[in-house]
């Protein structure tokens, strides 16, 4: 008779992870093996993304091997001691990592497959293991172990990589199972999966901060998916180019940007159904109509990425990597010479493009991108733009020490808006806040973003930013306020946004159309007046956080290591860290204690500069430390 088996799994270990992944805590666990499952711990599942069972110990292995290995450890049993098993992992019904010879007491090799090699995939769930008895064939059911685990390019862009690539990005993008090539699963998902809709008012954009990309808020955009969030082509575009660094690494030159493009033939515009007039505003009326009414409109800028020499796009179509960019203008632009004869700005349909590379294109939180080009096409309406939006008699740039937080109380109260999302970035740029508002009795959602940029020049250069990445023309969104509704330096105003700067802070507020009762024009100036009740003359007056005990220099840390940095602070409301060289990595933060906690990655030396930013007023200081990796 056959003894019985008495013995489970009781660790699993990742070998030589990729790529660090941070998990929906923010905390990145990382090391050459790296520990995912141990019997007993009760902080392993991570259940925060509904259909998804994640875990926080979650990794990432290169993309294209075939199999990665899993230490895995089985208690010992005195009865098959030199029993030779073969051990089996199945994860959803399928048989996703296999050994022939393992025995209990000790560390087994397990090699873990990938669900389709050089493509982005995951593994997320609770994989059941079984060992097989050698001659007998009787199976032994074992334990469970969660595990969270994708295959990753492994030459990822460095953007992705400080801190670390966000979880629940990857969760959305690589664990499902793509349909098709990777590009194309990339630009249908990010145009049909996450319910964004067009701007069919401003075509303003949302999560990129310029003309020629900048960087991409990738942070905001993971908290805005599934609220019907209003975006243009070239937050499209952002999103695209990110997915794909997940596969392909860092290509240069995919960021393409065409101006004028022009009118379009009859499309999918994203999460708006067929159109050939994408300034339609409410009216469905006009979202399809005859080429010449006088009513439709063409695109003024329109960005997408090309890879391969053929196009991806997720705001039209979608278009998948399927179509040169020759075929891809006749297939998207109405060229017929009637149309192009009513546009009196250009005689011709498509000018040269323009292309930036990945890392000025996208990035996990917002920072200002290089200055834009001047002149050039886009520049000139922006141009305009900025000079309409001169305020007569405007009052001297000044600081606020306005408390943020009151905003929400102070709209709920006057205008039925309840707070949905706040999220805050701080970094080399200042600090930028993003509210999303939600009105009572309808659920419609507006935005408020406040960028406080620590002086009036960077202030106005983040609005001139801004307009460049508007889609209609400029002209025909926005206008002059009267002098009873202008606020601070500069301002403009449409029926639905509000844009300006008032001292070293830009506003942006987005009142979605659909919104009964609701007016931009109302609800920034009660924004602005508040604002303006605290406004100090000077930066030494501007309250911001206080900082001591920033050492100058860490180190020697020998590769592997980990080591911390702790700085007395007060009056911190917000804090973040970028590693320069990329040779630390951040593996969490405790803003209590003021304390980041880092992995010495590669020898080197490295800069990390660390941001804060105040409790009330988000005016952001920065430290440097120097750290020498060996």
């Amino acid at each position: 008779m056959t003894p019985a088996l008495s013995t489970k799994v009781t660790k699993v270990v990742l070998t030589s992870p990729n790529t660090p992944v941070t998990n929906s805590k923010g905390t990145v666990y990382y090391s050459s093996d790296l520990t995912i499952w141990t019997d007993g711990s009760n902080d392993i599942n991570d259940s925060s993304t509904p259909g998804v069972d994640g875990s926080f110990y979650v990794a990432s292995v290169d993309v294209a091997l075939t199999t990665t290995n899993l230490a895995v450890t089985l208690a010992a049993d005195s009865n098959y001691s030199t029993v030779d098993f073969k051990l089996t992992g199945e994860l959803r019904g399928y048989t996703v990592a296999s050994a022939d010879k393992c025995r209990v007491g000790v560390a087994n090799n397990v090699p873990l497959s990938a669900k389709h090699p050089g493509t982005p995939w995951g593994h997320a769930g609770d994989i059941q293991w079984t060992l097989i008895h050698p001659t007998t064939k009787d199976k032994y059911p074992l334990n469970k172990t969660r595990v969270e685990i994708y295959g990753l390019s492994s030459s990822l862009p460095d953007f992705l990589k400080s801190p670390a690539v966000p979880v629940l990005f990857l969760r959305y993008m690589a664990l499902p199972e793509p349909k098709g090539d990777w590009q194309h699963w990339v630009a249908t998902t990010c145009m049909t999966d996450f319910w964004f809709r067009y701007d069919t008012t401003e075509g303003r954009p949302r999560f990129v901060t310029s003309y020629l990309g900048g960087s991409f808020k990738l942070t905001s955009w993971l908290k805005s998916m599934f609220t019907r969030a209003r975006v243009n082509s070239f937050d499209q575009a952002g999103i695209v180019q990110i997915a794909n660094c997940l596969k392909d690494g860092n290509p240069a030159n995919t960021w393409t940007v065409s101006y004028p493009f022009g009118y379009l033939n009859k499309t999918q515009l994203v999460g708006e159904g067929q159109s050939n007039n994408p300034f339609f505003e409410n009216d469905l009326a006009i979202r399809c109509i005859d080429q010449l009414d006088p009513r439709r409109e063409p695109f003024g800028a329109h960005a997408f990425i090309v890879l391969g020499g053929n196009v991806l796009d997720a705001s039209l179509g979608p278009h998948t990597g399927t179509e040169t960019l020759t075929a891809y203008e006749t297939n998207v632009i109405d060229q017929s010479p009637q149309v192009w004869t009513r546009w009196t700005e250009t005689s011709q349909g498509v000018t040269s493009l323009d292309q930036t590379s990945t890392t000025t294109a996208s990035a996990l939180t917002a920072s200002p991108s290089p200055a834009l080009p001047d002149p050039h096409p886009a520049m000139e309406a922006v141009n305009r733009a900025m000079e309409k939006g001169l305020v007569a008699a405007a009052p001297d740039p000044a600081f606020s020490n306005a408390d943020w937080r009151a905003i929400e109380p102070l709209l709920a109260a006057r205008f039925s808006l309840r707070p949905r999302m706040h999220n805050m970035d701080v970094g080399a740029f200042g600090s930028e806040a993003v509210w999303l508002f939600v009105q009572d009795g309808t659920g419609i959602v507006s935005t408020l973003t406040v960028a406080v940029c620590g002086d009036h020049l960077s202030a106005l250069r983040a609005m001139r930013e801004h307009l460049g990445a508007y889609q209609r023309d400029l002209d025909d969104v926005f206008v002059r306020p009267t002098p009873a509704d202008a606020k601070g330096q500069l301002n403009l105003e449409s029926a639905n946004i509000s844009v300006w700067v008032r001292g070293d802070t830009f506003f942006v507020l987005d009142i979605d159309y659909a919104a009964p009762g609701l007016r931009a024009r109302d609800i920034s100036r009660a924004v602005d007046d508040f604002i303006a009740q605290s406004a100090v003359a000077t930066p030494e007056q501007a309250l911001a956080p206080v900082i001591a005990g920033v050492p100058e220099r860490i180190g020697p840390i020998a590769a592997g290591g980990q080591f911390a940095i702790r700085l007395e602070a007060s009056d911190v409301g917000f804090m973040d860290s970028h590693s320069v060289g990329f040779n630390a990595l951040r593996l969490s933060k405790d803003l209590d204690t003021k304390t980041f906690n880092f992995l010495a990655q590669r020898p080197g030396e490295e800069e990390i500069i660390l941001y804060f930013a105040h409790a009330t007023t988000a005016r952001t200081v920065s430290a440097r430390v120097a750290v020498t990796v060996e």
